[in-house]
């Protein structure tokens, strides 16, 4: 066999990666069969070859390396993974920017600040340093890819144990679990798996895979998620979906440059990736169409710098081991990235996303050579040249210094940040920051990776045994606000100003200094520099000192400590002989990332205090492991339950007067998991919920095969199981409480849930004022409803009961039920039923094969025909007609029409604001008339272009209106036919018609066709529709707002607008100006 050949050892977080060899594709059964029958060849072929040997055993670089998501897709991601509330201590910071609506959903568009702390070696994304810009969604990976996309798992996971002490080498190749762990480290299986960071839409936290190509939520809401192979779908409760196809890659290379490593059993190390994906498309259940489209940004960056050093417990034989060397080394990832350049709409909508070009060589940044800054946000409305809207991104770098170590890099002292945000001219938001924070990769860090000011040049932690001379990476309250944003000044000249403070939690019976930061004070001033309100956070749990702050783990220089072992020759006793240990201090948190400890910070209380409280307070309670989970315990493998920390569990509201608080409302909630199983390895954890496990194996000594004058020395393991559980979690009770002078007013909501389908039934809803009545409240969905199974994945009620509750008897009252149907392919509520019962009914039966044929049902609209977006063209409401008609790609509605019980042909409408027509027939001028029109801007020239309308039902009444008025100068000449015969009758002659709007108006019968023509005139808002129904019209200046409104007896309003999108002045249709609105915005502030 081969002998084990030892390197120049760089580093130890080194990942077993690609693998070379596919025999791990066959059971580990089949592998120790394999075993099993060479047994005898693999000894007699040892002891052969192993005549000599080092006197040092192998030392494997078994320690994963951890490759983050790209700087752009971290900054959407961290949102997930640590929420922004007041569980968490982080303020909710934005920027509105814009919102994409289409038919069925919205989409927002908007800057967010995350202000739980920054990391020395964080990167600034294409926004600036702290800020993200939520313009589609991620899923962020933050798993490493080191075998393929599965975990594999030993089926005896329970009970998986690799620890041998046999010195026989075929006893250990009959192991079935020593050579389970053997096989796996060698050919890369993935033990662990995908945690998945998600933020899109409204919906931000962590997935996991339950079971194969199957992805749920912690906790779970609802989400359906599919792994698609290389994308994934995740549709809501609402049926709407959302795509993931848009691949990011980063990758990691092995360890330090210019080491080398061991090769072994098939696996190769080249190195980890790790695979994100960028939101594609949403699609609502309505139809309504949102694409997402990127380019290509690839670069490399240092993401850490990894020091290493050993420390030998020598003596007694044993000795230092100078082929494992102190290393000091940069690592890089190469990120294959996306930046977005498009939104486009089904509505005609369109996103332009600009970067900016630098004076660097290639116009890339400074601080990350190879991506770029966003500069220019432009919505368009699709083919038009110039935008409807612009906003600018002012960035600039921030400079910095501090203790830096060798191979350091100019880009490493700048920072991305974000000075100014420009919408449209005048509407500008700018930014301030605090300073001092260390260029990336300085040694100025502590434990989590904030800054402090560190006195060595060295990241490696104090460890008085084995690192006396190190660093002390302690936090430091007065370092770790570093690079935070201190300031926003706001278009109206008023700003506000943050002030934050270390985290603090209670932990071991003490309070502690945590990672990273949490708000302290929200100062907000007047644009004469008057402090208008502040807002006080306190963090403590009530009526003692103790922070209310929760945390699973806090880090020390224990956690950057590796406990390793190497046989070693004995001069005496032979080779092999001396059990050797050596410890490796690292710059790097050793322990924690292989016991699955987390750092997040979660609060179970905080006070929110306005103006010292003569303005109130709010104190916001929040869930701990055992208010959620009864018995988080599990035997089987360490279960994460951070996602229990952090649920709302009471809001109480005080009133502040004369220097005292008063209680006056207090809201309190309870939850119910449905967990019933912790003993057993499956992926059921009891009715909608779900385990993912998952392990971390390595080795903390290599095995030693054996030779000639030695025995088999078996492999020592250090194996970790854990786990995440992805559970329903359902609001049972929620009580609300008001309090007036002196009285307590108590409601009470009680809520049954489904837990089989994560669905709430039923709702009840007693008031302890009133005795002996309350209400209920019954929930259905389209898998109970017979005639709605094609529609299960809509997971919102259709259907609900009202009832009475009169002592123990519930009395049905009434109900509604709103059915899905298909159309187009696509699924809408085309249909609205009421219940309407005469007399309360403790019997009443419920159809729910087909509920219309229920007691007491009733229809109560209906749409009767949609357009190609599905917009509802005709709806039935109380057995009213309304016609709709549409402009601006089917999406706008500009016509409605009650009381219709005609046909398509039998009405027409214009105001010749587009290319609609709105079923008139006549020719478009090349160019618009733009005068003061009686709708909107356009008017119409009759001269040798005519207006008409055919097909018409001679058997009905029609009436002809529009606005006419003569042309400049030119004598009118208006000429109104119905069929063939010039109207004579209508009460307006030619010499009636001047240079003010004149309302034409006729009623007739009797024909199919209707004709304007003449010269000399002006014309607007035509309309034709049967006698007895009411029209209104409406116009639109495309993603600005209403352009015009007008009523059936023709009192229009018109809008305008400024270059901003703001209403300046409303006017009716005769151009007497009836409103006006003025803005005013403060100078930008410098600095």
């Amino acid at each position: 066999m081969n002998r084990n050949i030892l390197f120049s050892f760089a580093t130890l977080f080194i990942v077993f990666s690609l693998c070379v060899s596919t025999s791990w594709a066959q059971s580990s059964s089949q592998e120790t069969d394999k075993a099993k029958s060479d047994t005898v060849k693999k000894e007699q072929e040892a002891l052969t070859m192993n005549m000599f040997s080092e006197p040092f055993s192998s030392v494997e670089p078994f320690r994963k390396m951890q490759v983050p998501p790209s700087p752009q897709m971290a900054s959407l991601g961290q949102f997930g993974e640590t929420p922004v509330n007041h569980s968490t201590g982080v303020a909710n910071i934005g920027i509105p920017i814009h919102t994409v609506t289409v038919n069925g959903y919205s989409h927002n568009i908007g800057l967010s600040y995350h202000g739980g702390g920054i990391k020395v070696n964080q990167v600034s994304s294409n926004v600036g340093l702290g800020w993200a810009l939520n313009a589609s969604g991620v899923l962020a990976n933050t798993a490493n890819k080191i075998g393929g996309d599965y975990v594999q798992l030993p089926t005896n996971f329970s009970t998986f144990n690799p620890h041998t002490t046999t010195t026989s080498f075929p006893d250990s190749r009959n192991n079935v679990d020593y050579m389970w762990a053997h096989d796996g480290l060698n050919n890369c299986v993935d033990t662990e798996p995908d945690v998945i960071n998600f933020n899109f839409g409204s919906h931000s936290g962590v997935m996991v895979p339950v079971y194969q190509d199957v992805y749920r939520e912690v906790p779970y809401t609802g989400l359906t998620i599919v792994d698609l192979g290389n994308s994934y779908l995740v549709i809501d409760k609402n049926y709407t979906q959302y795509t993931f196809d848009v691949v990011e890659t980063t990758y990691l290379p092995p360890g330090c440059p210019g080491s080398l490593y061991l090769e072994s059993g098939g696996c190769v190390n080249v190195g980890i990736y790790n695979n994100s994906y960028y939101l594609s498309k949403v699609e609502s259940k309505e139809g309504g169409v949102i694409n997402f489209f990127y380019e290509d940004e690839n670069y490399s960056y240092a993401i850490n710098r990894t020091e290493q050093k050993y420390s030998w417990i020598t003596g007694n034989g044993c000795q230092a081991d100078n082929n494992l060397i102190d290393v000091n080394c940069i690592q890089e990832s190469s990120v294959s990235g996306k930046r977005l350049i498009r939104i486009e709409t089904s509505e005609n909508e369109q996103v332009i996303f600009k970067y900016k070009t630098e004076s660097t060589g290639d116009g890339t940044r400074e601080d990350l050579p190879g991506a770029k800054a966003l500069q220019y946000l432009e919505v368009y409305n699709m083919g038009d040249v110039s935008p409807v809207k612009k906003i600018e991104f002012s960035t600039s770098y921030s400079s910095s210094s501090g203790t830096t170590g060798p191979n350091h890099q100019t880009a490493w002292d700048k920072r991305l940040k974000l000075d100014q945000v420009t919408v449209d001219t005048d509407q500008i938001y700018s930014f301030a920051y605090n300073g001092n924070l260390s260029p990336r990769l300085s040694y100025d860090q502590d434990y989590y990776g904030y800054h402090i000011y560190n006195y060595v040049y060295s990241a490696i932690p104090t460890v008085s045994t084995h690192n006396p001379n190190g660093a002390n990476r302690e936090p430091q309250a007065s370092r770790v606000t570093a690079g935070m944003l201190n300031r926003i000044n706001y278009p109206t000249g008023g700003y506000s100003t943050f002030e934050y403070e270390q985290n603090l939690v209670y932990f071991s019976n003490l309070n502690k200094v945590g990672p990273g930061v949490r708000i302290k004070r929200i100062n907000s001033y007047t644009d004469s520099n008057v402090l208008a309100n502040y807002k006080d956070y306190k963090y403590i749990s009530e009526g003692t000192s103790n922070s209310s702050g929760l945390i699973d783990n806090l880090q020390s220089s224990v956690n950057f400590i590796d406990a390793q072992n190497q046989w070693q020759h004995d001069l005496d006793t032979g080779p092999y002989k001396l059990d050797c240990q050596f410890f490796m201090v690292s710059s790097d948190d050793q322990l924690s990332q292989f016991m699955g400890k987390t750092y997040s910070v979660s609060y179970s209380r905080v006070e929110e205090i306005m103006n010292d409280g003569s303005q109130g307070k709010v104190v916001y309670h929040f869930s701990k492991i055992g208010d959620i989970v009864p018995n988080p315990s599990v035997s089987v493998a360490s279960i994460n339950y951070d996602w229990t920390y952090g649920i709302p569990t009471k809001t109480e509201t005080f009133k502040g007067y004369g220097g005292a608080l008063e209680k006056i409302e207090e809201t309190a909630y309870q939850y119910k998991t449905f967990v019933t199983n912790n003993t057993q390895f499956q992926k059921s954890a009891g009715p909608s919920s779900f385990y993912s496990f998952g392990m971390k194996l390595n080795r903390e000594r290599a095995e030693v095969e054996p030779g000639q004058q030695w025995l088999f020395k078996p492999a020592v393991y250090n194996l970790f199981k854990y786990g995440y559980i992805s559970a329903l979690v359902s609001k049972t009770k929620e009580t609300k409480k008001i309090f007036r002078s002196g009285k307590v007013f108590e409601t009470n909501v009680f809520f049954s849930i489904d837990s089989l389908n994560s669905q709430t039934t039923k709702a009840v809803f007693r008031d302890t004022n009133t005795s002996g009545e309350a209400k209920s409240r019954y929930y259905y969905y389209t898998d109970e409803i017979g005639t709605q199974g094609n529609y299960t994945l809509y997971k919102e009620p259709i259907l609900f009961l009202d009832k009475k509750i009169r002592g123990t008897t519930e009395y049905t009252v009434g109900g509604g039920y709103f059915p899905l149907e298909s159309i187009n392919s696509k699924r809408v509520h085309s249909k609205s039923y009421t219940i309407d019962l005469q007399d309360p009914s403790s019997s009443y039966s419920l159809n729910l094969s087909n509920p219309v044929l229920s007691t007491g049902i009733r229809l109560v609209s209906e749409v009767l025909s949609y357009n190609t977006k599905n917009y509802p063209t005709l709806i039935r409401d109380n057995q009213v007609k309304t016609k709709i008609l549409y402009d601006h790609y089917d999406s706008k509605p500009v016509v409605f029409l009650t009381n219709f019980n005609a046909t398509d042909t039998d009405l027409a409408y214009t105001s010749f604001e587009s290319n609609f027509k709105g079923g008139w027939t006549y020719t478009i001028p090349s160019t618009p008339l733009n005068t003061p029109a009686f709708t909107g801007s356009t008017v119409f020239a009759i001269s040798s272009n005519s207006i008409s309308k055919s097909g018409l039902n001679s058997s009905l009444t029609y009436v002809l209106t529009f606005a006419v008025k003569k042309n400049g100068s030119e004598t009118p000449n208006l000429i109104v036919k119905k069929g063939t015969t010039t109207v004579s009758d209508s009460g307006i002659s030619n010499s009636d018609i001047n240079s003010s709007w004149l309302i034409y108006q006729y009623k007739f019968t009797g024909v199919t066709s209707v004709l304007i023509q003449g010269s000399g005139i002006l014309v607007d808002e035509v309309r034709l529709q049967p006698a007895n129904t009411r029209m209104q019209t409406f116009g639109y200046i495309p993603f600005v707002g209403l352009a015009y409104e007008n009523s059936q007896e023709m009192l229009p309003s018109n809008y305008s607008y400024d270059s901003q999108r703001r209403l300046v002045m409303s006017k009716n249709g005769f151009n007497e100006r009836y409103k006006q609105f003025f803005y005013q915005y403060k100078a930008a502030f410098n600095y």
